[in-house]
Order: C-alpha cells, then sequence, then structure tokens
C-alpha cells in the first residue's frame, strides 16, 4: 500500500511542481527561503540525498519539495535492494513559517499522524491501522490533552473528554451506541477530582442517573 502511496504522491508533485532535482550542495537558505547557488533564483523543485543505515542494511531517500524558494513538504524513503521506495515519513509544512504542519510516520501496522498550529503547538495526534482503521484520535491545546479523545478497543468505541489536561468526561459505547457516561468535576489536584454523576443509557435513552463523588483514583474507568 504505501509503494502505490509513494507513486501517487510522486505522480502529484510532478503535476504541480517544476521537477529540477537538486542536491544540498546546489542550494542555500536565506531568511526561511531557499535559493539556487548557481544563479541566487528562488528554488522551486526537489532537494533529495540519501544515507546508508549499516544497521538495518538500508538506503534512506529524502526529498524536500520547495515551491517559490519556499519549503512545502519533506518525504523519507526507504529503499529495498531493487531500489523500489517505501514510504516511511511526510513532513508538510507552513511554507511562509518554515514550521512543520503536519507529521506522518508510516509504520508497518499503519501510521501515525499529528497535526501542528502555526505556534508550533500540537492539535491533535491520530494513529490508525494498516486497513486505514481509527485506532485512536487524541486533541490538544497548549501541548496538554484538551478536547475529545476517541479510541477503539476489539470493536468497542471509547471517548474521554480532557479540559487542560484533565479528564472531565468518560463515554462508553457498545455495538454503536452509547450505554454509560461518567462525569467528573474540574480540579487541578488529583485529590480533589471526583466523579460526580454516572448516567446510563439504553437504546439511546437515559435509564439511570446516579450522583455520587467517588476520588478520581478509586474509581475504575471501562477503558
Amino acid at each position: 500500500m504505501r509503494y502505490l502511496l509513494s507513486f501517487i504522491a510522486l505522480c502529484f508533485f510532478n503535476i504541480t511542481i517544476a521537477q529540477e532535482i537538486l542536491t544540498m550542495d546546489d542550494v542555500y537558505t536565506k531568511d526561511k527561503l531557499t535559493y539556487k547557488t548557481l544563479n541566487n533564483q528562488l528554488f522551486t523543485g526537489q532537494v533529495q540525498w540519501s544515507n546508508n543505515n549499516a544497521y538495518r542494511n538500508t538506503t534512506n531517500l529524502d526529498i524536500e519539495f520547495y515551491d517559490n524558494g519556499k519549503k512545502i513538504k519533506w518525504e523519507t524513503y526507504s529503499l529495498n535492494v531493487d531500489d523500489e521506495r517505501e514510504l516511511k515519513k511526510e513532513v508538510e509544512f507552513y511554507p511562509e513559517l518554515l514550521k512543520r504542519k503536519k507529521i506522518t510516520i508510516y509504520i508497518d501496522e499503519g501510521k501515525e499522524c499529528t497535526l501542528y498550529d502555526k505556534k508550533g503547538d500540537k492539535i491533535f495526534e491520530e494513529l490508525y491501522d494498516a486497513n486505514d482503521f481509527l485506532i485512536y484520535r487524541n486533541e490538544y491545546k497548549d501541548e496538554k490533552k484538551h478536547g475529545i479523545h476517541t479510541y477503539f478497543e476489539e470493536g468497542e468505541k471509547y471517548q474521554k473528554e480532557f479540559k487542560n489536561g484533565f479528564i472531565i468526561r468518560a463515554i462508553s459505547y457498545k455495538g454503536g451506541e452509547k450505554i454509560k457516561e461518567v462525569l467528573l468535576n474540574y480540579a487541578e489536584s488529583i485529590y480533589e477530582r471526583k466523579v460526580i454523576k454516572i448516567i446510563e443509557y439504553k437504546n439511546g435513552e437515559i435509564i439511570k442517573q446516579t450522583k455520587c463523588n467517588i476520588p478520581q483514583i478509586d474509581y475504575v474507568f471501562d477503558k
């Protein structure tokens, strides 16, 4: 699958960017823009270099893509004995800032994706299996978990909601239907955080609500 993705990615960039291919020695960067050493013109095309991994007995090929001097993408491939490329990592950039926007790492079991804002802070991270099925997704704010954390285990869905790094709600599903919701108060100290209500559902309807005051450290979540 990644060989196919590699081919599609290269075809896309072949169409969108004039494919002048240079080495690191042929360009230089100044004030976040990349120029050709030969004529000091803003560079559009690819910069490629390779390195050998003696431990793994493989060769990595790195390709950076530029458009009018701005770096827009960086791809890393592993080359097999037949020089076939397997995509291992993609880094997309905010071109005007030369800061990473999205990092995708391809692993044997799937891929990991992380999105960043223009300040460089993480927005979310996702993990997919080999069939592109979402395993988990975490949302962040100011480098802390903030928002919905969704994950799947043994085919069932679980969600937790965070505020500034602290859990305030947990939801369990069965067969795609919500069966339980656990609410917590918001407090920075774990010793002050309590489970304050447990709501049970059946067929989309609330069947039981229980007010409680259970310390979070004593409560066992479903997952």
